[in-house]
């Protein structure tokens, strides 16, 4: 006799190294199929993965996380860049003053997961004694209570995906498994987007170097090398980036200005200094 798939995965759990796998999980108190909770996420990787550049998908990860998480009220994502923290994408203005404050006092739940590579749940903000200076802040804002997953690859760690509750122990196990198959998901997702943009980067600056070297070989009379000396001598002179200057002779005709940073408006960040720890799991770490 054929057996049915799910009386198969019924009661089978995964002694800790996974999800636990059962008909059903808890979502808001009521049953839900985990076919549905698997197609959904199903759809989220597919979302992820047509998204044409890393904004569009950094607003897909924010958006996809509140809705597969059951306990989030919102989401926020937390990207690395040379040891600098961004928020480059939240649900709800209240996210962008958390995740400040977390840079302004260079700890929270979101800081120590990239730190940890582990996940990160306080379910007491207000009462978590590892960020004194952090928790009683946040909550006073309206957050009760946080998760954290870090997004990562091999060899590469990308920041974090941070779900906040106004309800403290608002995250079960259900809602952080399912947070971890999220952020998987967009890790992968958010590598390839911006691996694109640094090859159209790299390759918009050659253009640009290019050009600047055209307008100086015709100016001077001289040779293509003769003109990126040129280029790096302005660099230098000037302290402003051989793109910047690049850009510049390109659009403009001149050097610009010695503050004139135009390829590095600012943003919202903080300096932040990530070190790395290699793991192969992501223990979970809960108040």
């Amino acid at each position: 006799m054929e057996v049915p798939v799910m009386a198969e995965i019924n009661d089978v759990e995964s002694g800790g190294q996974g999800l636990t796998v059962g008909p059903t999980y808890r979502r808001n108190g009521a049953a839900v199929d985990r076919w549905e909770l698997a197609r959904a996420l199903s759809a989220v990787a597919r979302g992820l993965q047509a998204e044409p550049d890393v904004q569009a998908t950094v607003l897909r990860i924010v958006h996809a996380a509140v809705e597969a998480v059951a306990g989030a009220d919102h989401a926020g994502i937390t990207l690395m860049r040379g040891g600098v923290a961004t928020s480059p994408a939240v649900t709800d203005g209240v996210v962008t003053r958390i995740d400040e404050l977390q840079y302004e006092l260079r700890q929270g739940p979101c800081l120590q997961a990239i730190r940890e590579q582990a996940i990160i749940d306080s379910a007491d903000l207000a009462g978590d004694d590892r960020w004194a200076g952090f928790g009683l802040r946040a909550a006073a804002l309206g957050v009760a209570s946080m998760l954290a997953v870090p997004l990562s690859v091999p060899g590469r760690e990308l920041g974090a995906v941070n779900l906040y509750a106004r309800r403290a122990g608002a995250f079960d196990e259900d809602d952080k498994q399912i947070a971890v198959l999220v952020a998987s998901h967009a890790a992968i997702a958010l590598q390839a987007r911006q691996q694109q943009q640094d090859l159209r980067t790299a390759m918009d600056t050659r253009n640009l170097i290019g050009q600047a070297q055209g307008i100086l070989m015709e100016r001077g009379k001289i040779t293509a090398e003769q003109a990126f000396t040129e280029l790096a001598r302005l660099s230098q002179t000037l302290n402003v980036k051989v793109r910047d200057i690049a850009w510049a002779l390109a659009t403009t005709g001149g050097p610009p200005d010695p503050v004139d940073h135009r390829s590095h408006p600012p943003g919202p960040s903080r300096p932040m200094v990530a070190p790395r720890r290699p793991a192969e799991e992501l223990p979970v770490r809960r108040v």
